[in-house]
């Protein structure tokens, strides 16, 4: 018998290391042509390539989704702070940016297998971190997630309270167990649930469905839940008894 929480952690830590796994088999297989690749790049001249400003914004971006994927625990912390500033340089400035443009493209292919993963895992923690009080989550490739105490002692999810362990089982099948374009029904969410919590649920659905691509549909009597989001709602008089 395993907890539910615990199988969920373990899941997840499957699906990060699949996700590097093919990230490795990629990069082994860019890494092995870069040297022919680059050299067609060289010798056409009409290959088209980044100029030296488009060059800076993609570096910076890549760096910035690496630093994504790190905190998703989907990344090596960098060892050293990665700053560029490219300068004109004659007749090699051509050959530089040929260079860099295929060193571009190949990071971006070796980051894809992470991309849905590490939205996923983002928007759970964000969601979770919110919630929880004194407790922060962490995601790792080992242990899948973990939680941090103010005094830096590690807890696993089966020592959560039972009201914690609900919202994470309910946040993780919802972002991670959701088939693309499901109708989820949820009855009355508010049950267990303190006032804080309901007053952010239904934003927190929101960002899941988008995410998720997803639809819901929420029973419930509580106007904490609707938190002022009438727009969103139909009372019974007005549901139709007509089959679907």
């Amino acid at each position: 018998f395993l907890p539910t929480v615990l199988e969920y952690a373990r899941e997840l830590s499957e699906w990060m290391r699949e996700a590097l796994a093919e990230a490795n088999y990629c990069g082994q297989e860019r890494d092995r042509s870069f040297p022919v690749r680059l050299i067609e790049s060289i010798q056409n001249q009409s290959e088209p390539y980044l100029n030296l400003q488009e060059i800076e914004v993609a570096l910076r971006e890549l760096e910035e989704t690496r630093m994504i994927l790190q905190q998703a625990g989907l990344y090596t912390k960098a060892t050293h702070e990665m700053s560029y500033a490219l300068e004109e340089g004659g007749q090699s400035n051509e050959m530089m940016c040929k260079v860099l443009t295929l060193y571009i493209a190949d990071s971006k292919e070796k980051l894809k297998p992470f991309e849905g993963l590490a939205t996923k895992i983002h928007l759970l923690c964000e969601l979770i971190n919110k919630r929880f009080s004194y407790k922060v989550m962490e995601v790792t490739m080992k242990e899948g997630f973990v939680f941090k105490t103010p005094n830096q002692e590690r807890l696993k999810a089966d020592k959560l309270s039972s009201g914690e362990q609900n919202q994470l089982i309910l946040m993780f099948k919802l972002l991670f167990k959701s088939p693309n374009n499901a109708m989820i029904l949820i009855d009355e969410p508010e049950i267990s649930l303190h006032i804080a919590w309901q007053q952010s649920f239904l934003e927190d659905m929101e960002a899941i469905a988008k995410l998720s691509n997803i639809r819901m549909m929420i029973a419930t009597h509580s106007p904490d839940i609707i938190n002022g989001r009438w727009d969103l709602t139909s009372g019974l008089e007005e549901a139709s008894c007509e089959p679907i």
